[in-house]
C-alpha cells in the first residue's frame, strides 16, 4: 500500500482554530464556555507534563481548565467523593482522571464513577457500550481523533468495517498483523496499489494495469518484478516464435525490497524472507534446458534470486547424474522461503543470462547484478545509461546481460 504522510499538526490546527471560533460565538450569544475538570494524583512527571498540555490546549481555545492535583496517598474514598461533586457540578461538563494511578486506588471503580454524559476519555462501560453498537456517545478521543483526520485527507472510511490486531513484532521492525477479516478484502477495500515510494506521488488508477505485469496471476506481493513491465503479450509470443521457450514462477515480492541494505545484512549474508513457488513443469524445462546445453535467462533479479535460492535448498531437483537418478515424473512442485544474500563471490549454478531494469544504489539488487556480470562491466553499463539519459527504476529501461562467452 502506498503511503501517504498527513500533516497532523496542520488538521489540528484547523480544528482547533474552528472550535475556539464556536466557543467565542456561543460566549456573544451568553453560553458560558464548556469546562473541563482533570484530576491528577501523584506526582509522575510524564502525567504532569500531560496535564499542563491540556490545560494549555484548552486555555488557547478558550475552554475552562479545572486542575485537581491531589497527594500519591489520597485514599479511595476521598476521589470518589470528589468525583461525585463533579458529577453533580453543572458548571463541569467534562471530567478526566490521568492514569496512571496509584497502585491502591481502583481504577476500573474510578472509571465506572465518572458520569457517562461527562466521561471525556470514552472508557465508561455505558459509552464503550454504545460504541459497540454503533451508537457512539462520548468516544475515545486518540481513535476519534484518527478518524477525523483520515477524513479530512479526504481518505474514505465509508463502507470499512475492519479492526487489525498486532501480533508479533519481525526482527525487521515489520508486524505480524491478523485481520477481523479476509487480508485480501481488507486490501481491496482500503488498499492502494503499492508504487515505488522513490516515484514520490499517490497511486494512480491507471497504476492498476501499468504497475503490473503480464504474467502475473496470484496475488501477495507488495511490489512489481519491473523487469517484467516491458513484455506484452505480443512479445511474448514473438519469443516464443523464435524458439524461446517460457516458463513461470512465482516469487511474493516483500517491502524489503524498497529497503537500503543494512549493516547487519552484510554480517548475517541474509536479507529479508519472500515466498516462492516453482511449478513442475518449470523443474522439467530447466533440467531440459541445462541438459541439452541451453542457456536460462532469468526475467529480473527477483526470478535470479528464486531459482538460485531453489537449488541451494533442493539440489536435486536441478542436477542429474549418476549420483541423482532423479526421473522427471518424480518432480513435484517446489514452495519455500528465500532470504539469500547474492553479493560478490556468489556461484550461480541455474541463471545463465539476465535481464534487469537499473537499480537504485546500496540496494541488493544492485548487488546482485555486480556479482551476476561483474563490478567493473556493470560500472561501465551504468555510465553509459546515465550519459544516454536512460530511464531508471521501475518504470525505467533494461539491459540484457548475456552469458559470458
Amino acid at each position: 500500500m502506498t503511503a501517504k504522510i498527513i500533516d497532523g499538526k496542520a488538521i489540528a490546527e484547523q480544528n482547533l482554530n474552528k472550535l475556539k471560533k464556536e466557543i467565542i460565538e456561543r460566549e456573544n450569544e451568553g453560553i458560558r464556555p464548556p469546562c473541563l475538570a482533570v484530576i491528577l494524583v501523584g506526582d509522575d512527571p510524564a502525567s504532569s507534563i500531560y496535564v499542563n498540555k491540556k490545560k494549555s490546549a484548552c486555555e488557547n481555545v478558550g475552554i475552562k481548565s479545572v486542575s485537581h492535583q491531589l497527594p500519591s496517598d489520597t485514599t479511595q474514598s476521598y476521589l470518589n467523593n470528589l468525583i461525585n461533586t463533579l458529577n453533580q457540578d453543572k458548571d463541569v461538563d467534562g471530567i478526566l482522571v490521568q492514569s496512571p494511578l496509584p497502585k491502591h486506588l481502583d481504577e476500573d471503580l474510578i472509571i465506572e464513577l465518572i458520569s457517562p454524559n461527562k466521561d471525556v476519555d470514552g472508557f465508561h462501560p455505558f459509552n464503550i457500550g454504545s460504541l459497540a453498537i454503533r451508537q457512539p456517545r462520548l468516544r475515545s478521543c486518540t481513535p476519534y481523533g484518527v478518524i477525523k483526520m483520515l477524513k479530512a485527507s479526504n481518505i474514505k472510511l465509508e463502507g470499512l468495517d475492519a479492526t487489525i490486531r498486532l501480533l508479533e513484532r519481525q526482527e525487521d521492525g515489520q508486524w505480524r498483523i491478523k485481520p477481523s477479516i479476509p487480508a485480501a478484502q481488507l486490501m481491496a477495500e482500503a488498499g492502494d496499489v503499492p508504487i515505488p515510494p522513490y516515484l514520490k506521488r499517490e497511486s494512480q488508477v491507471s497504476d492498476q494495469e501499468r504497475y503490473q505485469t503480464v504474467f502475473a496471476q496470484q496475488s501477495g506481493a507488495v511490489a512489481a518484478p519491473t523487469a517484467g513491465l516491458h513484455f506484452t503479450p505480443e512479445l511474448l509470443e514473438e519469443l516464443r516464435a523464435r524458439g524461446v521457450s517460457i516458463h513461470f514462477i512465482t516469487l511474493h515480492v516483500g517491502i524489503g525490497t524498497f529497503r537500503n541494505l543494512r549493516e547487519e545484512d552484510l554480517i548475517n549474508n541474509r536479507l529479508h524472507s519472500e515466498w516462492y513457488s516453482i511449478p513442475s513443469e518449470t523443474l522439467i524445462a530447466l533440467r531440459e534446458c541445462k541438459r541439452h546445453g541451453g542457456a536460462v535467462f532469468a526475467c529480473g533479479t527477483t526470478v535470479t534470486r528464486t531459482l538460485e535460492s531453489a537449488y541451494l535448498e533442493f539440489p536435486t531437483y536441478f542436477v542429474l547424474d549418476e549420483d541423482n537418478p532423479l526421473n522427471l515424473r518424480d518432480i513435484l512442485s517446489i514452495s519455500s522461503y528465500t532470504n539469500i544474500f547474492i553479493r560478490e563471490g556468489f556461484t550461480f549454478h541455474v541463471v545463465d543470462g539476465l535481464l534487469t531494469n537499473f537499480h537504485l544504489p546500496k540496494s541488493s539488487l544492485l548487488m546482485l547484478v555486480s556479482a551476476f556480470a561483474g563490478r567493473e562491466r556493470v560500472l561501465r553499463a551504468y555510465r553509459h545509461a546515465i550519459a544516454s539519459r536512460y530511464r531508471f527504476f521501475s518504470y525505467g529501461d533494461a539491459m540484457l546481460i548475456p552469458p559470458p562467452r
